[in-house]
């Protein structure tokens, strides 16, 4: 099993939205993902109980928990953790650092958090931790071409010595607009711009891990699910010291991985026939960039 997190000491810089976007993109490629939420404002986890699909997986924790939520994950059979982190971590932050194989650091390209990034990285450095950095919400390119802004912010970024990924993703308002209903933007439009820029992220993030990177099949549209009820956990305990409470009306679990239970299976349709397409255009445009690493 491998772990990447989200790190970043500044608020804002975008990492639950990058976090559920590679974790839907993952987990259309044939890992098994959990999501760990160590954020006390719990975005992710609000995303995920919006979501109301089994994957990828949920699991809520403190920082201080996160090695034995990582732990149960792997014994559910877990092939990814993406771990959401709090902004200003504190302490936190060195341990979510060293609990992971790789920190994935997102930074904006302006000024404030151009200089904020440094407390991140100082963190990283201490430690002797996996990182890259990657461009977030940056302007839009004009053309392939990326416009000054974000050309000033990679000169910046190099001073730091981490790895920085070749494809800044463009501050597009479409991330956060399908997310109300617990589906990302990609699985709307799989096929769209900013699902190949996730794609071409993730592509990058697994070669940063010594990964092959897999492209075997387009995002799947995800339908809008019934609510399907959670899987009790068998001898389920009272949470250990530093996990949030569940909050009113939702049931209480065990730090680990929670994973909902498949429905009834649904009689299969006849499909209908497919008009054929030419071979050239045969691959699906985000598993190809996928296996490209481009846009």
């Amino acid at each position: 099993m491998r772990t990447f997190s989200l790190l970043a000491q500044k608020g804002g810089a975008g990492k639950t939205t990058l976090a559920v976007h590679l974790a839907v993109l993952a987990e259309s490629l044939g890992e098994r993902v959990a999501l760990i939420d160590t954020d006390p404002q719990r975005s992710a986890a609000d995303w995920w109980r919006a979501r109301k699909l089994p994957q990828p997986a949920m699991a809520e924790c403190a920082p201080e928990n996160l090695a034995k939520a990582i732990e149960g994950a792997k014994r559910r059979g877990i092939t990814l953790c993406i771990v959401d982190t709090p902004p200003h971590a504190g302490q936190f932050a060195y341990l979510v650092a060293e609990a992971v194989d790789f920190n994935l650091i997102p930074c904006r390209p302006a000024p404030f958090d151009l200089r904020a990034i440094g407390k991140t990285v100082d963190i990283i450095a201490q430690l002797n931790a996996p990182a890259g950095i990657v461009i977030n919400a940056a302007p839009a390119n004009r053309g392939d071409v990326e416009v000054p802004t974000t050309i000033e912010a990679r000169k910046t970024l190099a001073r730091y010595n981490l790895p920085v990924s070749p494809v800044a993703i463009i501050d597009r308002p479409v991330y956060q607009h399908p997310m109300d209903d617990g589906r990302t933007y990609i699985e709307h439009f799989p096929t769209g711009k900013p699902a190949t820029d996730i794609a071409a992220l993730w592509t990058w993030v697994q070669q940063q891990m010594g990964v092959a990177p897999q492209a075997r099949q387009a995002i799947s549209v995800a339908p809008k699910a019934q609510r399907v009820p959670q899987a009790a956990a068998a001898g389920a305990k009272r949470p250990p010291a530093g996990v949030a409470a569940p909050q009113a009306g939702q049931r209480s679990r065990p730090v680990g991985v929670e994973q909902r239970q498949p429905g009834p299976p649904q009689r299969q349709q006849q499909p209908a026939p497919q008009r054929s397409r030419p071979a050239e255009q045969s691959a699906p445009p985000v598993a190809a960039a996928a296996a490209r690493g481009g846009r």
